[in-house]
Formats: C-alpha cells, structure tokens, sequence
C-alpha cells in the first residue's frame, strides 16, 4: 500500500529479534523498581496527609518545655529543645513541641496542596491547550510561552501573598487555597503551550479530519478524540507539577512565606508556620544548622522523602509506558 514492505521469513530481523523489540522486551522483563519504590513512597505520604492528626503520638498544641525523667543516676529535668529518644523519635523544637507530631499534622497541607496544584495546573492547561491546538491555523507557527511564562513563580507568589500572609486574620485554609490558586495560575501558561504542541500534531490524525468532516465539534474533538490520547501525557505531568509545586513551596519557605500562614513571634523574634507545612518547618528552623540540628534535619528529611518518592514515580511510570509502547512524551 505505498509503504515498506515486509520483511522476507529470512530476514535477520524476524530471525535475530529487531534491536528495538529487544529492548522492549527487555525493558518489560526487568524490574521497574523506580515504580514500585515511587508508589510505595507515595502511598506512605498519603496515608501520613490522610490519617496524620490520629497518627501524632501528641497533639498539636502539646508543648513540653520542659521534662522531668527518671534515670539510673535520679531525676534529671530536660527542657527544650530535647533531641530524639524515645519519648520523642525525631525529638522536639525550641517550645517542645514533638517533631513527629508536627509533620503528621502538616503532612496534610504539604501532600494534598502540593497534588492539589499540580493537578489544577494540568486541568486547566490542558483544557486551554487542547482548545488552543483545535483552534490554530495550519500555517500557523508554533506557539511559544509568553511573558508569564518567563518570569519566576517565585516572585509572583511571594510578592503577592507577602502583605495577606504574615499575621493574617484569615483562616489558614483560606490562606492556603488563595496561595494554591496563585501558584496554579503561575503554571498554567507552560502546560497549555505543551499541550498545544501535542493537540496540533494529533489534529493530522485521519480520524480527527473524518471527525471534522461528519460535522463534530471542536469540543466533541477535543474531549472524545484528542484527551484520550493524551491520558499518559496528562499523567506524567500531573506528577511533574506537583514536584515542581513542592519545589515553590520550598522556595518560599526558605524565605519565610509558609504554606497557610505566617505568625510571628517576638520572643525569641521569628516567623513560624501556622499549619507546620514541611517547607515551612525547614524555613522556621533555618538558623539551628549549627545547635540543635535535628529540628532542622527532621523536616529536610520528610521533604526530600516527598521529592524522591514523587520523583520516582514519575520515572518509573515513564520507564512503564516506554516499554509498553515506546512513544514521544513530554519532557
């Protein structure tokens, strides 16, 4: 029919194995430990966001400045910060409070806000790209991201919510959806020019004109015939986003802008994070990188913990579908 012709049943490559059907089928034969260990990952961080509060072993306002314990030499009073025992694995901050505790109770904030914006990002990107890509015209150049695009998140978030943040009357989880909305509309512009670029090439596809053709609209188009194709696409990038989320929100927790709201205290004079979000425990406990580490080491390591088990999800999803049917993904 116009194409290449079958190889022949002697063909080397019927009878040694095409190079790139071994390494598909290579690919389906090893261990995708990346997904596996991505997934476990994941797993444990939405059960910390869910279920953190009946996790805590103390509450959240249970401060224990100080603690009088029995030892084999007689009582000996311990007073804050106290490093980890038993009492307290991950030991307690400079007003007592259990470290542990603390990250469970902001595990919910951290987790379900990160996800929360990366999946708003990819909706409503994907939703403008599609009808973007449906839109423009054949000769028309590719699209580019505009100005929005080209500027940090950073500083649009942080100089938007810095004057609404600290020592706000609003309520946390107000806070909390005004900066997710925020940080979603600082991401959408990149997502739709990527999903326009992959809407315009799928627009070529026979079944795309045949649509057209008998009449469909762009949104029947869009919604039956382009979304389904770009289901894996849309998947990989939600993840994407959300590890990008997390980065933003740990650039604005180094400087002191924390996910829910801000407090500030003038004894000792620093700011703390309402919600004990985990880049806002790492911004709050910044200065003990000499004394006291294990207030600022408790916290980095549940961060990188969501980091790593996003990040390896998001590769070992990709090493999944590569192998089932390798194609062009986003990057």
């Amino acid at each position: 029919m116009g194409g290449r012709s079958p190889p022949a049943l002697g063909d080397p490559a019927l009878t040694m194995g095409h190079p790139r059907q071994k390494s598909a089928s290579g690919a389906r034969g090893r261990l995708n430990w990346k997904l596996w260990a991505g997934l476990l990952f994941t797993g444990l961080l939405l059960v910390a966001a869910l279920a953190g509060p009946a996790l805590a072993p103390y509450g959240e306002d249970n401060a224990e400045r100080l603690a009088v314990v029995q030892t084999a030499q007689g009582p000996v009073t311990l007073y804050a910060p106290q490093p980890p025992s038993l009492r307290h694995w991950l030991g307690t901050d400079r007003w007592g409070y259990d470290l542990l505790s603390l990250l469970l109770y902001g595990a919910r904030f951290t987790v379900i806000g990160a996800l929360a914006v990366g999946l708003a990002r990819v909706l409503v990107g994907s939703a403008v790209g599609v009808g973007l890509g449906l839109r423009a015209s054949r000769r028309q150049a590719p699209a580019r991201a505009g100005l929005l695009s080209a500027i940090p998140a950073f500083f649009v978030v942080y100089l938007a919510m810095a004057r609404i943040n600290v020592g706000s009357v609003v309520p946390p989880w107000q806070l909390a959806l005004i900066q997710a909305a925020l940080m979603t509309l600082v991401g959408i512009p990149s997502v739709a020019v990527l999903v326009r670029e992959k809407t315009y090439q799928l627009r070529s596809r026979p079944f795309v004109d045949a649509a057209g053709a008998l009449g469909a609209g762009r949104v029947w188009i869009g919604s039956r015939h382009v979304l389904p194709l770009l289901r894996e696409d849309i998947t990989l990038m939600v993840l994407h986003e959300t590890l990008l989320a997390l980065n933003l929100l740990g650039q604005l927790g180094i400087f002191q802008l924390f996910f829910g709201g801000t407090e500030f205290s003038m004894d000792p004079p620093m700011y703390y994070s309402i919600t004990h979000e985990w880049a806002g425990l790492i911004g709050q406990a910044r200065a003990s990188i000499q004394v006291n580490q294990w207030t600022l080491l408790a916290p980095m390591a549940a961060f990188i913990f969501a980091v790593t088990g996003l990040f390896l999800l998001l590769r070992g999803l990709e090493d999944h579908l590569q192998a089932r049917q390798p194609t062009e993904r986003f990057r």
